[in-house]
Parts: C-alpha cells; sequence; structure tokens
C-alpha cells in the first residue's frame, strides 16, 4: 500500500477484496475522457528535472508512466527512457550520450540504475568542490595571519630598537 501514488491509493484503501483492490484504479481512470488523457500526456511531456531531486524527476515520470497506463494508454520502456533522458540537464549529458549510442533495448530497472550511479557521482563530485575551496580559504587566511603577526612583530621591534637607537635585529 506505501507503494501506491497517493490518489491510487485512495481508491484501493475502500476495495475489499484483492480482485476489486486490482480493478478500482482500472475503473476509476478508465473513463476519463479523451481530452484528459491528452492532458496527461501533455503532463508527461512537459516534466523536466529542473529544480527537482533525480529521484522526484524519475518518481514524477513514472507516476504519470502508471496513470497513463491505467487508462489505456500504456508507453513503451523505449518511449520512456527517450523521454526521462531529454528532461534530465545538462549534467547527465555524457551518460546520455553513451545510453542512447550503446543501450538499444535496455530494461528500465537497468537504464534506472545506471542514471542513479550518475546522480551519486555528480553529487559526490559537486560535495569535493565545496569542501576544496573552504580548506583554500582556510590555509590562506593561516598564511596571511601568520605574516601579519610577523610584520608587527617586526614593526614592534623596529619601533623598540628606534626609541632606544640600538641598530635593528
Amino acid at each position: 500500500m506505501a507503494s501506491n501514488e497517493p490518489t491510487i491509493a485512495s481508491t484501493v484503501v475502500a476495495a475489499n477484496s484483492t480482485k476489486s483492490a486490482w480493478d478500482a484504479p482500472h475503473t476509476t481512470y478508465v473513463n476519463l475522457s479523451q481530452t484528459q488523457v491528452f492532458s496527461l500526456r501533455d503532463e508527461h511531456a512537459r516534466v523536466i528535472k529542473d529544480s527537482f531531486s533525480f529521484t522526484e524527476y524519475i518518481h514524477t515520470i513514472q507516476s504519470l508512466s502508471d496513470k497513463l497506463a491505467i487508462v489505456g494508454s500504456p508507453i513503451s520502456n523505449p518511449k520512456l527512457n527517450v523521454k526521462i533522458l531529454s528532461g534530465l540537464g545538462p549534467e547527465f549529458q555524457e551518460i546520455s550520450v553513451a545510453i542512447r549510442a550503446h543501450d538499444t533495448d535496455s530494461s528500465y530497472e537497468k537504464f534506472f540504475e545506471k542514471l542513479l550511479d550518475h546522480d551519486l557521482f555528480i553529487r559526490h563530485e559537486d560535495v569535493e568542490k565545496l569542501s576544496s575551496p573552504i580548506t583554500a580559504v582556510a590555509a590562506k587566511s593561516n598564511t596571511n595571519n601568520h605574516n601579519t603577526c610577523r610584520q608587527s612583530n617586526n614593526s614592534q621591534q623596529w619601533r623598540h630598537n628606534s626609541h632606544t637607537n640600538t641598530p635593528p635585529q
């Protein structure tokens, strides 16, 4: 039950048998007008990763694909894969080109796995990029503080020596 889309889950909860739970989403969505099917297809076509996390993006596309399948307008795996690739941002360009060139008929699960691995790789690189400048700034800051202290000590020694008329050491 937890894996069901919230809108579908509400139709399944009231079912009193496994068969009626299985049939409930179909009867709920099969009566959609052709306009509503076009609307679902349009919404599906317009989904892009943009501000979604990778998993939210995939979940949204998969949810809409499931709704389309329920109403009798399923999307084939190859078309679903192309849709997913076309909605990803430039950070997925390299993996997208590789998948398009080599994976002609990959299952959705393998396809999803490759993209998820690439998303993890990107996030790992982003963390490394963020941590490197902070370390460099801290190191630079300590060097500047050390030089400032040394200059300050030299200035104080020079002032002390100029008051006592002794040559600087």
